[in-house]
């Protein structure tokens, strides 16, 4: 479910720049990051007034018992470890800051790369994930079996092939490339790369919070999305200060901001591959080991693919694609049969 919802982000968001009119990333990211985080925080009230309705239908000594097992379940020195030794702030708050500036800096490079280069080159590259997540949870010391490696492997390898399809050339008319040491890279290229490492960073520490430090998936949601608002619409508001001190409009930043279709694209990113799976993602990331989900989540470029060819007319899917996706559906399988069981968190992980 999460590999669709996150394959169909690119193609939504290339239809959104292909409007007249349409938006500017700084836009996207302030008005879908917006919207996400609304959508949280009705899901938090929700769940509060239901749990304060049945607490107060539940007989007395039936509320006290409850919170007395409650707290003998709690382990002696939980609590000091539930806080930042230096801060004293709750894990909830901590995994958000930390997993939400992973997913701000990865969430507005990707929206950068996806305003220069097509939804499916984009979804593959970004497939980089699955060589960036084994590394870096061999040394938080979660190493992969060697399943995962010769998955991570093939991952691997059916990115590459399927970066070389010509039908995954960058953005018609935009001239992106960089200097990258004679590499030949473009800079949406580049920026989806960057966006790999960081999605990773937060993919391998999750598990941390949510397994040792019992933060829950919808905090751990909630969390994320506030930082990436604020992270966002500070960006979009630094924006608009200097397009009003030129002399020029604030509306530069969307010119078709009027118009309905932009508006349903804005609210799909935002609710779809954002809220919801956002949820999805962490409350699937505290079962499975980083790794293994990471090449699992493999599946994403080819939803992006399939949407894509069938949404947007410039980009097809080839043979060559199609030999990469094999490949990748074939690591995903290895993951799995890898990833069976619960996340073992090392007792002395980075807190």
């Amino acid at each position: 479910m999460v590999a669709f919802l996150w394959g169909s982000y690119g193609p939504a968001l290339r239809i959104a720049y292909n409007m007249p009119g349409g938006p500017t990333p700084v836009a996207v990211a302030a008005v879908s990051a917006l919207i996400e985080l609304v959508v949280l925080i009705s899901i938090v009230l929700a769940r509060l007034a239901s749990r304060r309705g049945q607490a107060a239908a539940a007989p007395p000594l039936a509320a006290q018992a409850a919170a007395l097992g409650a707290q003998l379940k709690r382990e002696p020195g939980a609590a000091g470890r539930s806080s930042w030794r230096w801060l004293a702030l709750p894990a909830a708050v901590l995994a958000g800051l930390e997993i939400g500036l992973y997913n701000a800096l990865a969430n507005c490079a990707e929206i950068g790369a996806l305003a220069l280069t097509t939804a499916t080159r984009s979804a593959f590259l970004i497939q980089a994930s699955i060589l960036f997540v084994p590394i870096l949870s061999s040394f938080a010391g979660m190493a992969p079996s060697r399943s995962v490696w010769v998955g991570s492997v093939l991952a691997l390898v059916g990115t590459v092939i399927i970066t070389q399809d010509p039908s995954g050339a960058v953005v018609p008319g935009v001239a992106a490339a960089v200097a990258t040491g004679g590499l030949g890279l473009a800079a949406g290229d580049v920026l989806t790369l960057l966006a790999a490492l960081f999605y990773s960073f937060a993919t391998v520490r999750m598990p941390v919070w949510s397994v040792r430090h019992e933060v829950t998936p919808l905090q751990l949601a909630l969390g994320k999305s506030t930082f990436l608002t604020a992270v966002a619409t500070t960006a979009a508001g630094v924006c608009a200060a200097r397009l009003a001190a030129a002399g020029q409009p604030v509306t530069a930043l969307w010119p078709g901001w009027r118009q309905p279709a932009g508006w349903a694209i804005m609210l799909w990113a935002a609710l779809g591959p954002g809220a919801l799976a956002s949820v999805l993602h962490v409350r699937g990331q505290s079962i499975v080991p980083p790794a293994p989900s990471r090449i699992i989540l493999g599946g994403v470029p080819l939803w992006a693919a399939l949407i894509s060819s069938a949404v947007l007319r410039e980009e097809r899917v080839g043979l060559i694609t199609c030999v990469g996706g094999a490949l990748i559906a074939a690591a995903g399988m290895t993951a799995a049969m890898a990833g069976r069981g619960a996340v073992k968190v090392p007792a002395l992980a980075a807190s």
